[in-house]
């Protein structure tokens, strides 16, 4: 392996990981979080209210909290896209520049497989999400006449 590629290789794949960890991370946060209310919430204050034998008014207020969560946090996500694709942006410009055109050309290469692979991954996590969660966004039964 050329020396230059033995520094740079490994650089590339910590950036990766460090990526596909916020990928993974943000990809089960978005999916958590752009549930709707009415999928996401009734499933856990039902949990809160069997384990802490809550009444009306508090399962209310606690939805209220999480209406209020849920909008905090996307807020956050929203903010923090632009900020952290800089990052990375950034570490591969500089990257760029340690390269020669070769070494360029099999980069750019590398950088096209890893985002391939990891539409494909996240492709394959939605389709396995849609099909755990099916029962969650179907209508709910007309009721009886």
């Amino acid at each position: 392996m050329k020396p230059l590629l033995r520094y740079i290789l490994p650089a590339v794949l910590l950036i990766s990981a460090f990526a596909a960890g916020y990928a993974v991370r943000g990809f089960s946060m978005h999916r958590r979080m752009h549930k709707p209310h009415h999928a996401m919430g009734p499933r856990f204050i039902e949990k809160l209210q069997e384990k802490l034998d809550l009444s009306a008014e508090q399962s209310q207020q606690i939805r209220v909290i999480l209406e209020k969560q849920h909008g905090e946090a996307m807020r956050l996500r929203k903010e923090s896209r632009p900020r952290f694709k800089a990052i990375q942006e950034e570490a591969q410009k500089e990257i760029f520049s340690v390269l020669n055109e070769e070494q360029k050309i099999t980069f750019r290469e590398m950088i096209k497989r890893h985002k391939k692979r990891r539409k494909q991954w996240r492709d394959r996590r939605r389709e396995q999400w849609k099909k755990r969660h099916q029962e969650e966004f179907q209508a709910p039964p007309p009721p009886p006449h």
